[in-house]
């Protein structure tokens, strides 16, 4: 059966409005075939939130037919999601490296390790979350304070390194597009769940990075690092090339204004944003099960 079955329905949303509910599976959104995720996708992207459609899905044996409004990407992380993974039979096909592993890119100077999940599974996709470190200091530390909770949601990690121990340089945007490519030949990735995660310096780095990869980046997660104000690409929303961010903010850091005044232009052309602004941005263990949850709910329609 063609379709797009249904994980999770937020609360107050369209669908729960219109009554949709976990397990059903939506067959047409304006008379054309929902197929798949991405062709569902697709067909949004050319209508415009405030538009009403008419979907048809079947929900036990029953085909139904609901009409709703659409609207914004939600801002809000669920407390609690349902697995993005199913459990299948355990296989007997040989593995590839698991743990941690060296990215090589052998036309490369910089340095890249990686990290695969101990229950990653070949024949699922997974979703990636590409750490970059501050400059000075080390991927292995790093890795370090996020390999446990990978683990548990099943991430794969990647951790790009700048060639100067100072600073990232623009141009590096290419050699972490260049890792996270190798890691998805070797990995299955969701291309719908590539987030790339940076604090400080390296915050605005991520930043950069996903506004000039726009087309394999889905997700900008940082911490206390505003958009840089130079070398970057204009900022734009783009449906098929969807883009949302998770920031945090020190409320009196020096940056602190300007990510505000980031967060109000994502926000004025519909990039949804969630948003925190605390006395120190810094990420703790709920902030960062909050930032899996996050990232997990990038596939949402």
């Amino acid at each position: 059966l063609e379709g797009v079955a249904i994980r999770h329905v937020l609360a107050d949303s369209p669908a729960d409005k219109a009554g949709l509910k976990v397990a059903d599976v939506l067959l047409k959104l304006n008379g054309v075939p929902a197929a798949d995720a991405d062709g569902l996708r697709t067909t949004l992207a050319s209508v415009e939130p405030g538009v009403e459609v008419e979907l048809v899905y079947l929900s036990g044996d029953d085909e139904l037919t609901a009409k709703l409004t659409l609207a914004n990407l939600p801002e809000d992380v669920p407390e609690e999601l349902p697995p993005a993974r199913i459990e299948l039979e355990e296989a007997n096909e040989e593995l590839p490296p698991l743990g941690k592993i060296d990215v090589k890119l052998p036309e490369e100077e910089g340095d890249c390790i990686a990290y695969i999940p101990q229950d990653y599974d070949p024949r699922l996709e997974h979703s990636m979350l590409v750490l970059l470190p501050i400059p000075g200091e080390d991927a292995s530390d790093m890795l370090a304070e996020w390999k446990d909770i990978a683990d548990r949601q099943n991430v794969i990690l990647v951790l790009p390194q700048s060639k100067d121990r100072r600073a990232w340089e623009p141009t590096e945007t290419e050699f972490i597009r260049k890792t996270i490519e190798n890691v998805r030949r070797e990995y299955r990735v969701d291309a719908d769940r590539i987030v790339v995660y940076g604090e400080k310096t390296s915050g605005s780095m991520a930043w950069l990075t996903a506004m000039t990869h726009r087309d394999l980046i889905r997700g900008i997660a940082s911490v206390g690092g505003p958009v840089p104000t130079r070398d970057t690409p204009p900022l734009f929303n783009e449906p098929l090339e969807r883009l949302a961010a998770w920031v945090i903010s020190a409320a009196k850091s020096r940056a602190g204004g300007q990510i505000k005044q980031n967060v109000s232009q994502l926000r004025e052309i519909k990039i949804p944003v969630t948003h925190h602004e605390v006395e120190t941005a810094e990420v703790d263990s709920d902030r960062k099960a909050e930032l899996m949850r996050w990232l997990d709910t990038l596939d949402r329609i």
